[in-house]
């Protein structure tokens, strides 16, 4: 995980127009989400932005066949499962202990 996050890191060092957005979701008791997005050309990070810059708490690999919209979604119903069900039933986002 930490050879993925160093070349996420520096993918986006590099490309300034590689922020996608904001993501933001309700899960099932009510509590509220949001994580900031950033894509290379191999993955979705996510995480949040502060005065240190931004923390990522995970990423999702892009498959080749997926448009950077269907990875989005895919990345949203990840996240959602992960804070309604639980990280083990998740399989394609990577997480850090921040989450």
């Amino acid at each position: 995980m930490q050879t993925e996050i160093t070349e996420i890191i520096k993918s986006i060092r590099e490309d300034k127009h590689s922020y996608v957005g904001l993501i933001e979701f309700q899960d099932n008791e009510g509590e509220w989400y949001d994580f900031e997005i950033y894509k290379t050309n191999r993955f979705l990070a996510f995480g949040s932005n502060c005065n240190a810059g931004f923390l990522i708490s995970g990423f999702i690999e892009r498959e080749s066949y997926e448009s950077v919209d269907e990875t989005l979604q895919e990345l949203l119903e990840e996240l959602q499962v992960y804070y309604n069900d639980g990280p083990e039933y998740v399989s394609r986002i990577q997480c850090n202990d921040r989450m």
